[in-house]
């Protein structure tokens, strides 16, 4: 789910369907707690939920560092505690968190560089990554790199990193 057109319309040629959520508007005031809430739904029903979310990134584009620190704020408190307590009851969830490029508040644009992400899944031994925060600069000292962004997904589910 997205309220960003470009992410729904990726997912429906992926397979997905798009879900709507009422008051998701794509920037910090978004309804987090709809999202969690369908995201759950959806995993009742089906074996994959995504959700986007684009409220830092929209604070990054315009240059705003207390509305990153923000979004990045409730992004944590409404959307990650919820989902990791939901996850750690379920073994066969895996929940997965990245963004899907930086937006570095002194460029206020998309860069390519390498971004972090968390993996997590009650009941399954993910290597020891030393990260002591997630940021990019810790990310890059683990030594953890997957350069085909593509294979991620396809490394976690198989086991690996």
């Amino acid at each position: 789910m997205s309220a960003v057109d470009l992410v729904q319309g990726l997912g429906t040629v992926a397979g997905l369907d798009a879900v709507s959520v009422e008051g998701a508007t794509g920037l910090v005031d978004t309804n987090y707690e709809g999202k969690v809430s369908a995201t759950l739904d959806i995993l009742e029903k089906n074996d994959f939920a995504l959700i986007h979310l684009e409220g830092p990134d929209e604070a990054g584009h315009i240059g705003d560092p207390d509305l990153k620190i923000e979004g990045i704020r409730r992004l944590d408190s409404l959307v990650v505690a919820p989902l990791v307590e939901a996850i750690m009851k379920y073994p066969e969830y895996v929940l997965f968190i990245l963004p899907d490029h930086p937006t570095p508040l002194r460029l206020r644009t998309h860069t390519t560089n390498p971004v972090p992400f968390i993996a997590l899944a009650a009941g399954v031994s993910l290597p020891e990554t030393r990260a002591a925060a997630y940021c990019e600069k810790e990310a890059a000292a683990t030594g953890i790199s997957i350069h085909d962004g593509h294979t991620l997904l396809g490394r976690l589910l198989g086991g690996w990193l």
